[in-house]
Protein backbone atom coordinates (compact mmCIF):
# COMPACT_ATOMS: atom_id res chain seq x y z
CA UNK A 1 0.00 0.00 0.00
CA UNK A 2 2.77 2.36 0.87
CA UNK A 3 4.55 1.62 -2.43
CA UNK A 4 1.52 2.52 -4.54
CA UNK A 5 1.12 5.81 -2.75
CA UNK A 6 4.69 6.85 -3.36
CA UNK A 7 4.51 5.96 -7.04
CA UNK A 8 1.34 8.04 -7.46
CA UNK A 9 2.83 11.07 -5.70
CA UNK A 10 5.97 10.90 -7.80
CA UNK A 11 3.96 10.69 -11.00
CA UNK A 12 1.81 13.70 -9.96
CA UNK A 13 4.86 15.88 -9.30
CA UNK A 14 6.50 14.87 -12.58
CA UNK A 15 3.35 15.87 -14.48
CA UNK A 16 3.38 19.47 -13.16
CA UNK A 17 7.11 19.90 -13.57
CA UNK A 18 6.82 18.97 -17.22
CA UNK A 19 4.13 21.72 -17.98
CA UNK A 20 4.97 25.38 -18.92
CA UNK A 21 3.24 28.02 -16.71
CA UNK A 22 0.91 30.56 -18.48
CA UNK A 23 -0.24 33.97 -17.06
CA UNK A 24 -3.83 33.89 -15.86
CA UNK A 25 -6.28 36.15 -17.76
CA UNK A 26 -10.05 36.82 -17.90
CA UNK A 27 -12.38 38.36 -20.45
CA UNK A 28 -15.01 40.39 -18.58
CA UNK A 29 -17.84 42.79 -19.34
CA UNK A 30 -17.76 46.17 -17.57
CA UNK A 31 -20.36 48.92 -17.39
CA UNK A 32 -18.61 52.05 -16.11
CA UNK A 33 -19.73 55.76 -16.18
CA UNK A 34 -17.01 57.78 -17.92
CA UNK A 35 -18.88 61.11 -18.38
CA UNK A 36 -21.23 62.86 -15.99
CA UNK A 37 -22.14 66.47 -16.76
CA UNK A 38 -25.09 68.77 -16.19
CA UNK A 39 -26.33 71.90 -17.94
CA UNK A 40 -28.20 73.64 -15.13
CA UNK A 41 -29.15 77.07 -13.87
CA UNK A 42 -27.01 76.37 -10.84
CA UNK A 43 -24.01 77.14 -13.02
CA UNK A 44 -25.43 80.60 -13.64
CA UNK A 45 -26.63 81.68 -10.24
CA UNK A 46 -25.60 81.23 -6.64
CA UNK A 47 -27.83 80.02 -3.82
CA UNK A 48 -28.92 83.54 -2.83
CA UNK A 49 -29.78 84.64 -6.38
CA UNK A 50 -32.65 82.38 -7.41
CA UNK A 51 -35.88 82.45 -5.40
CA UNK A 52 -39.67 82.21 -5.67
CA UNK A 53 -41.40 85.59 -5.42
CA UNK A 54 -44.81 86.48 -3.95
CA UNK A 55 -46.55 85.47 -7.20
CA UNK A 56 -45.04 82.00 -6.90
CA UNK A 57 -42.85 82.66 -9.94
CA UNK A 58 -39.15 81.99 -10.20
CA UNK A 59 -37.13 85.22 -10.06
CA UNK A 60 -33.48 86.19 -10.27
CA UNK A 61 -32.22 88.75 -7.75
CA UNK A 62 -28.51 89.26 -8.24
CA UNK A 63 -26.61 91.49 -5.77
CA UNK A 64 -22.94 92.34 -5.95
CA UNK A 65 -20.71 94.84 -4.13
CA UNK A 66 -18.45 96.75 -6.53
CA UNK A 67 -16.74 99.04 -3.99
CA UNK A 68 -16.52 98.99 -0.20
CA UNK A 69 -14.13 101.40 1.53
CA UNK A 70 -14.03 102.43 5.18
CA UNK A 71 -12.23 104.89 7.44
CA UNK A 72 -8.95 102.99 7.08
CA UNK A 73 -9.05 103.37 3.29
CA UNK A 74 -9.97 107.04 3.47
CA UNK A 75 -7.65 108.30 6.22
CA UNK A 76 -4.24 107.00 7.13
CA UNK A 77 -1.19 108.25 8.94
CA UNK A 78 1.89 106.47 7.65
CA UNK A 79 4.56 105.55 10.18
CA UNK A 80 6.12 108.96 10.85
CA UNK A 81 9.30 109.79 12.78
CA UNK A 82 9.69 113.24 14.32
CA UNK A 83 13.41 113.89 14.66
CA UNK A 84 14.77 116.70 16.84
CA UNK A 85 18.35 117.85 17.47
CA UNK A 86 18.70 120.03 20.55
CA UNK A 87 21.82 122.20 20.20
CA UNK A 88 22.82 124.37 23.21
CA UNK A 89 22.64 128.06 22.34
CA UNK A 90 26.01 128.79 23.96
CA UNK A 91 29.57 127.82 23.16
CA UNK A 92 30.24 126.49 26.64
CA UNK A 93 28.47 126.69 29.98
CA UNK A 94 28.84 125.21 33.44
CA UNK A 95 25.63 123.35 34.31
CA UNK A 96 24.80 122.86 37.97
CA UNK A 97 22.79 119.88 39.28
CA UNK A 98 19.08 120.12 38.42
CA UNK A 99 19.62 122.94 35.87
CA UNK A 100 17.30 122.97 32.81
CA UNK A 101 19.39 123.76 29.77
CA UNK A 102 16.84 122.85 27.05
CA UNK A 103 13.19 123.96 26.85
CA UNK A 104 11.78 123.33 23.37
CA UNK A 105 8.19 123.95 22.19
CA UNK A 106 7.37 122.68 18.73
CA UNK A 107 4.54 121.85 16.33
CA UNK A 108 5.38 118.54 14.65
CA UNK A 109 3.86 117.78 11.26
CA UNK A 110 2.26 114.39 10.63
CA UNK A 111 2.58 113.46 6.98
CA UNK A 112 -1.12 112.81 6.29
CA UNK A 113 -1.56 111.77 2.62
CA UNK A 114 -4.17 112.71 -0.02
CA UNK A 115 -4.21 116.38 0.98
CA UNK A 116 -6.21 115.64 4.14
CA UNK A 117 -6.15 118.27 6.89
CA UNK A 118 -7.00 116.58 10.17
CA UNK A 119 -7.95 118.56 13.25
CA UNK A 120 -9.39 116.02 15.69
CA UNK A 121 -8.88 112.26 15.68
CA UNK A 122 -9.66 109.41 18.05
CA UNK A 123 -7.40 106.40 17.91
CA UNK A 124 -8.51 102.81 17.74
CA UNK A 125 -4.90 101.68 17.96
CA UNK A 126 -1.37 102.94 17.54
CA UNK A 127 1.95 103.49 19.27
CA UNK A 128 4.50 106.24 19.79
CA UNK A 129 8.09 105.11 20.20
CA UNK A 130 10.44 107.63 21.84
CA UNK A 131 14.23 107.32 21.66
CA UNK A 132 16.68 109.76 23.30
CA UNK A 133 20.44 110.12 22.91
CA UNK A 134 22.47 111.85 25.67
CA UNK A 135 26.04 113.01 24.89
CA UNK A 136 26.50 114.82 28.22
CA UNK A 137 28.74 113.43 30.97
CA UNK A 138 26.05 113.23 33.62
CA UNK A 139 22.62 111.70 34.12
CA UNK A 140 20.07 113.75 32.19
CA UNK A 141 16.33 113.93 32.90
CA UNK A 142 14.06 114.25 29.85
CA UNK A 143 10.42 115.29 30.17
CA UNK A 144 8.24 115.11 27.06
CA UNK A 145 4.76 116.63 27.10
CA UNK A 146 2.23 116.20 24.28
CA UNK A 147 -0.50 118.80 25.03
CA UNK A 148 -2.63 117.62 22.09
CA UNK A 149 -2.62 113.91 23.03
CA UNK A 150 -5.07 113.11 25.82
CA UNK A 151 -6.96 110.19 27.30
CA UNK A 152 -9.96 110.82 29.54
CA UNK A 153 -8.85 114.45 29.68
CA UNK A 154 -5.31 113.61 30.91
CA UNK A 155 -2.38 114.87 28.86
CA UNK A 156 0.28 112.41 27.69
CA UNK A 157 3.51 113.11 29.61
CA UNK A 158 6.59 110.92 29.88
CA UNK A 159 9.78 111.35 31.93
CA UNK A 160 12.92 109.42 31.11
CA UNK A 161 16.35 109.29 32.70
CA UNK A 162 19.38 108.75 30.46
CA UNK A 163 22.76 107.70 31.82
CA UNK A 164 25.86 109.81 31.26
CA UNK A 165 27.33 109.65 27.78
CA UNK A 166 29.89 111.20 25.46
CA UNK A 167 29.85 112.77 22.02
CA UNK A 168 31.48 109.66 20.57
CA UNK A 169 29.32 107.24 22.55
CA UNK A 170 26.06 108.85 23.68
CA UNK A 171 23.82 106.92 26.05
CA UNK A 172 20.42 105.85 24.80
CA UNK A 173 17.03 105.39 26.42
CA UNK A 174 13.73 104.49 24.77
CA UNK A 175 10.09 103.91 25.61
CA UNK A 176 6.96 102.78 23.70
CA UNK A 177 3.51 104.18 24.52
CA UNK A 178 0.26 102.44 23.55
CA UNK A 179 -2.08 105.09 22.07
CA UNK A 180 -5.30 103.02 22.09
CA UNK A 181 -8.19 105.20 23.26
CA UNK A 182 -6.25 108.47 22.99
CA UNK A 183 -7.56 111.59 21.27
CA UNK A 184 -5.36 113.75 19.07
CA UNK A 185 -5.87 117.50 18.83
CA UNK A 186 -3.94 118.26 15.66
CA UNK A 187 -4.57 122.01 15.57
CA UNK A 188 -1.11 122.86 16.93
CA UNK A 189 -0.02 125.06 19.82
CA UNK A 190 -2.02 128.05 18.53
CA UNK A 191 -5.14 125.97 17.89
CA UNK A 192 -5.57 127.16 14.29
CA UNK A 193 -3.61 124.62 12.25
CA UNK A 194 -3.99 120.99 11.13
CA UNK A 195 -1.93 117.76 11.07
CA UNK A 196 0.25 119.21 13.86
CA UNK A 197 1.25 117.41 17.06
CA UNK A 198 2.52 119.95 19.62
CA UNK A 199 5.31 118.86 21.94
CA UNK A 200 7.23 120.38 24.86
CA UNK A 201 10.65 118.92 25.67
CA UNK A 202 12.65 119.94 28.75
CA UNK A 203 16.10 118.59 29.56
CA UNK A 204 17.83 119.09 32.90
CA UNK A 205 20.90 117.69 34.58
CA UNK A 206 20.71 115.19 37.40
CA UNK A 207 19.55 117.00 40.58
CA UNK A 208 21.69 114.61 42.64
CA UNK A 209 24.71 114.76 40.34
CA UNK A 210 27.66 117.10 40.00
CA UNK A 211 28.21 120.22 37.91
CA UNK A 212 29.29 119.54 34.31
CA UNK A 213 30.42 121.61 31.37
CA UNK A 214 28.09 121.58 28.35
CA UNK A 215 29.17 122.85 24.91
CA UNK A 216 27.35 123.42 21.63
CA UNK A 217 29.05 120.26 20.30
CA UNK A 218 27.00 118.10 22.66
CA UNK A 219 23.80 117.65 20.67
CA UNK A 220 20.93 115.91 22.43
CA UNK A 221 18.74 113.97 19.99
CA UNK A 222 15.12 112.82 20.14
CA UNK A 223 13.17 110.55 17.80
CA UNK A 224 9.42 110.12 18.28
CA UNK A 225 7.85 107.61 15.87
CA UNK A 226 4.11 107.25 15.36
CA UNK A 227 3.36 103.75 14.03
CA UNK A 228 0.39 101.50 13.27
CA UNK A 229 -2.07 104.35 13.81
CA UNK A 230 -5.74 103.52 13.10
CA UNK A 231 -8.69 105.87 13.62
CA UNK A 232 -12.21 105.27 14.85
CA UNK A 233 -13.19 108.95 14.42
CA UNK A 234 -11.74 111.93 12.61
CA UNK A 235 -12.72 115.49 11.83
CA UNK A 236 -11.19 117.94 9.38
CA UNK A 237 -10.91 118.13 5.61
CA UNK A 238 -10.37 114.72 4.02
CA UNK A 239 -9.01 115.96 0.72
CA UNK A 240 -10.20 115.63 -2.86
CA UNK A 241 -9.96 111.84 -3.03
CA UNK A 242 -10.93 109.73 -6.04
CA UNK A 243 -12.04 106.09 -6.13
CA UNK A 244 -12.29 104.67 -9.63
CA UNK A 245 -12.08 101.39 -11.46
CA UNK A 246 -12.25 100.05 -15.00
CA UNK A 247 -13.21 96.44 -14.56
CA UNK A 248 -14.39 93.36 -16.38
CA UNK A 249 -16.58 90.60 -14.98
CA UNK A 250 -17.01 87.24 -16.67
CA UNK A 251 -20.22 85.21 -16.50
CA UNK A 252 -18.88 81.83 -17.54
CA UNK A 253 -22.27 80.15 -17.92
CA UNK A 254 -23.25 82.44 -20.80
CA UNK A 255 -20.30 81.12 -22.77
CA UNK A 256 -22.26 77.87 -23.03
CA UNK A 257 -24.95 79.54 -25.17
CA UNK A 258 -23.83 78.97 -28.74
CA UNK A 259 -26.89 80.27 -30.62
CA UNK A 260 -30.59 81.06 -30.34
CA UNK A 261 -32.64 83.89 -28.88
CA UNK A 262 -33.95 84.62 -25.40
CA UNK A 263 -36.67 87.19 -24.61
CA UNK A 264 -36.67 88.59 -21.07
CA UNK A 265 -38.99 91.43 -19.97
CA UNK A 266 -39.35 93.51 -16.80
CA UNK A 267 -35.65 93.68 -16.04
CA UNK A 268 -34.70 96.18 -13.32
CA UNK A 269 -31.11 97.14 -12.48
CA UNK A 270 -30.17 99.38 -9.55
CA UNK A 271 -26.83 100.94 -8.74
CA UNK A 272 -26.80 102.11 -5.12
CA UNK A 273 -24.09 104.38 -3.71
CA UNK A 274 -24.00 104.60 0.08
CA UNK A 275 -22.09 107.58 1.48
CA UNK A 276 -21.29 107.14 5.17
CA UNK A 277 -18.92 110.11 5.34
CA UNK A 278 -19.88 113.64 6.28
CA UNK A 279 -18.43 114.96 3.06
CA UNK A 280 -20.03 115.66 -0.33
CA UNK A 281 -19.19 113.55 -3.35
CA UNK A 282 -20.08 112.96 -6.98
CA UNK A 283 -20.19 109.81 -9.08
CA UNK A 284 -20.03 108.91 -12.76
CA UNK A 285 -20.73 105.60 -14.50
CA UNK A 286 -19.57 104.97 -18.04
CA UNK A 287 -18.54 102.29 -20.51
CA UNK A 288 -21.18 99.84 -19.31
CA UNK A 289 -21.36 97.13 -21.98
CA UNK A 290 -21.46 93.39 -22.40
CA UNK A 291 -20.00 91.05 -25.00
CA UNK A 292 -21.77 87.80 -25.91
CA UNK A 293 -20.04 84.49 -26.61
CA UNK A 294 -20.48 85.19 -30.32
CA UNK A 295 -18.64 88.54 -29.99
CA UNK A 296 -21.66 90.85 -30.20
CA UNK A 297 -21.36 93.98 -28.00
CA UNK A 298 -24.27 95.97 -26.56
CA UNK A 299 -23.69 99.19 -24.59
CA UNK A 300 -26.14 100.32 -21.95
CA UNK A 301 -27.77 103.70 -22.65
CA UNK A 302 -29.28 105.91 -19.95
CA UNK A 303 -29.46 109.71 -19.41
CA UNK A 304 -27.39 109.47 -16.20
CA UNK A 305 -24.56 107.47 -17.71
CA UNK A 306 -21.31 109.29 -18.62
CA UNK A 307 -22.30 112.30 -16.47
CA UNK A 308 -21.31 113.27 -12.93
CA UNK A 309 -24.18 113.02 -10.46
CA UNK A 310 -23.96 114.80 -7.06
CA UNK A 311 -24.02 112.63 -3.94
CA UNK A 312 -25.28 114.00 -0.65
CA UNK A 313 -23.10 114.06 2.44
CA UNK A 314 -23.89 111.90 5.44
CA UNK A 315 -25.29 113.85 8.37
CA UNK A 316 -25.12 113.71 12.15
CA UNK A 317 -28.24 112.97 14.19
CA UNK A 318 -27.64 112.96 17.94
CA UNK A 319 -24.37 111.09 18.38
CA UNK A 320 -24.76 109.01 15.22
CA UNK A 321 -23.69 109.57 11.65
CA UNK A 322 -26.50 108.74 9.20
CA UNK A 323 -25.43 107.55 5.76
CA UNK A 324 -27.15 108.76 2.59
CA UNK A 325 -28.08 106.61 -0.38
CA UNK A 326 -28.09 107.61 -4.04
CA UNK A 327 -29.88 105.12 -6.27
CA UNK A 328 -29.63 104.89 -10.06
CA UNK A 329 -32.34 102.74 -11.65
CA UNK A 330 -32.20 101.24 -15.13
CA UNK A 331 -35.24 99.52 -16.63
CA UNK A 332 -37.02 98.96 -19.93
CA UNK A 333 -38.64 102.39 -19.79
CA UNK A 334 -35.57 104.61 -19.32
CA UNK A 335 -32.86 102.56 -21.05
CA UNK A 336 -32.17 99.76 -23.51
CA UNK A 337 -32.00 97.32 -20.61
CA UNK A 338 -33.99 94.57 -22.36
CA UNK A 339 -31.65 94.51 -25.35
CA UNK A 340 -28.68 94.71 -22.99
CA UNK A 341 -29.74 91.64 -21.00
CA UNK A 342 -30.92 89.66 -24.03
CA UNK A 343 -27.49 90.00 -25.62
CA UNK A 344 -26.46 87.35 -23.08
CA UNK A 345 -23.10 89.01 -22.58
CA UNK A 346 -20.67 86.66 -20.91
CA UNK A 347 -18.22 89.56 -20.44
CA UNK A 348 -19.46 92.64 -18.56
CA UNK A 349 -17.37 95.82 -18.88
CA UNK A 350 -17.95 98.81 -16.63
CA UNK A 351 -16.21 101.86 -15.22
CA UNK A 352 -17.00 104.22 -12.38
CA UNK A 353 -15.45 107.26 -10.72
CA UNK A 354 -16.35 108.53 -7.25
CA UNK A 355 -14.89 111.86 -6.19
CA UNK A 356 -14.87 112.97 -2.54
CA UNK A 357 -15.01 116.73 -1.83
CA UNK A 358 -15.21 117.63 -5.54
CA UNK A 359 -15.34 121.36 -4.71
CA UNK A 360 -12.44 121.32 -2.29
CA UNK A 361 -12.65 122.36 1.36
CA UNK A 362 -16.08 123.97 1.24
CA UNK A 363 -17.07 122.58 4.66
CA UNK A 364 -14.60 124.67 6.66
CA UNK A 365 -12.81 121.56 7.88
CA UNK A 366 -15.96 119.84 9.13
CA UNK A 367 -15.77 116.56 7.27
CA UNK A 368 -16.43 113.75 9.73
CA UNK A 369 -15.98 110.00 9.61
CA UNK A 370 -16.73 107.29 12.18
CA UNK A 371 -15.47 103.75 12.60
CA UNK A 372 -18.53 102.25 10.90
CA UNK A 373 -18.58 104.79 8.06
CA UNK A 374 -18.34 103.30 4.59
CA UNK A 375 -18.53 104.32 0.96
CA UNK A 376 -20.17 101.40 -0.79
CA UNK A 377 -21.25 100.84 -4.38
CA UNK A 378 -23.65 97.94 -5.03
CA UNK A 379 -25.48 96.56 -8.05
CA UNK A 380 -28.80 94.72 -7.92
CA UNK A 381 -30.41 92.99 -10.91
CA UNK A 382 -34.01 91.78 -10.63
CA UNK A 383 -35.87 89.90 -13.37
CA UNK A 384 -38.58 87.23 -13.57
CA UNK A 385 -37.30 83.93 -14.86
CA UNK A 386 -40.07 83.23 -17.37
CA UNK A 387 -38.16 83.83 -20.60
CA UNK A 388 -39.44 83.15 -24.08
CA UNK A 389 -36.82 80.94 -25.71
CA UNK A 390 -36.35 80.26 -29.42
CA UNK A 391 -33.84 77.63 -30.58
CA UNK A 392 -31.60 78.35 -27.60
CA UNK A 393 -28.50 76.15 -27.79
CA UNK A 394 -26.37 75.41 -24.75
CA UNK A 395 -22.89 74.00 -25.26
CA UNK A 396 -20.46 72.47 -22.81
CA UNK A 397 -17.14 70.68 -23.27
CA UNK A 398 -15.31 68.22 -21.06
CA UNK A 399 -12.29 65.97 -21.22
CA UNK A 400 -12.57 62.19 -21.31
CA UNK A 401 -9.40 60.18 -20.81
CA UNK A 402 -9.62 56.53 -21.90
CA UNK A 403 -5.90 56.09 -22.30
CA UNK A 404 -4.76 52.70 -21.05
CA UNK A 405 -1.38 52.80 -19.33
CA UNK A 406 -1.78 49.58 -17.38
CA UNK A 407 0.04 46.45 -18.54
CA UNK A 408 -2.58 44.32 -16.82
CA UNK A 409 -5.68 45.79 -18.46
CA UNK A 410 -6.64 46.16 -22.15
CA UNK A 411 -9.78 47.28 -23.97
CA UNK A 412 -11.00 44.81 -26.56
CA UNK A 413 -14.24 46.53 -27.60
CA UNK A 414 -17.00 48.69 -26.14
CA UNK A 415 -20.15 50.71 -26.61
CA UNK A 416 -20.91 54.28 -25.48
CA UNK A 417 -24.40 54.59 -24.02
CA UNK A 418 -25.98 58.01 -23.26
CA UNK A 419 -28.63 58.60 -20.63
CA UNK A 420 -30.18 62.09 -20.66
CA UNK A 421 -32.77 63.64 -18.35
CA UNK A 422 -34.46 67.02 -18.99
CA UNK A 423 -35.64 69.11 -16.06
CA UNK A 424 -36.65 72.18 -18.11
CA UNK A 425 -40.36 72.73 -18.90
CA UNK A 426 -39.57 72.75 -22.65
CA UNK A 427 -38.61 70.11 -25.17
CA UNK A 428 -34.93 69.71 -26.02
CA UNK A 429 -32.68 67.84 -28.41
CA UNK A 430 -29.40 66.45 -27.16
CA UNK A 431 -26.29 65.65 -29.20
CA UNK A 432 -22.75 64.72 -28.29
CA UNK A 433 -19.73 65.20 -30.57
CA UNK A 434 -16.14 64.01 -30.19
CA UNK A 435 -13.76 66.87 -30.90
CA UNK A 436 -10.68 64.72 -31.46
CA UNK A 437 -9.64 61.07 -31.69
Amino acid sequence: MRTIYLIFLSSFLMFFNSCRKEQTSWNTDWRVPVINDTLTLNKYVNDSTLFINSSNDLEVNLKRTLLDVNITDILTIPDTTIHKDFVPQFISINVNPGFSFINDVQDNDLKVPNGAQLKIAKLKKGFIDVKLLNPIGTIVIFQIDFPGITKNGVQLTKTLSAPAGTIANPSQVSISVDLEGYQLDLRGNMGNSFNKVPSIVTVKSDPNGTAVTVTNQQITKLDATFRDVKFNYARGYFGNQIFEDIAQTKIDFLNKIESGLIDISNVNVKLKLTNGIKAPAKVKFNNVSNVSASGNTVSLTHPQLNNFIPVNSAYVSGNSLIATETVFEFNNLNSNMEAFIENLGSILNYAYRIELNPNGNDSGGWNEVYENSVVKLEIEITMPLNPAINQLTLVDTFDVNLENKSQNFNFLSGNLEMEVSNGFPIGTNFTIDFLDE
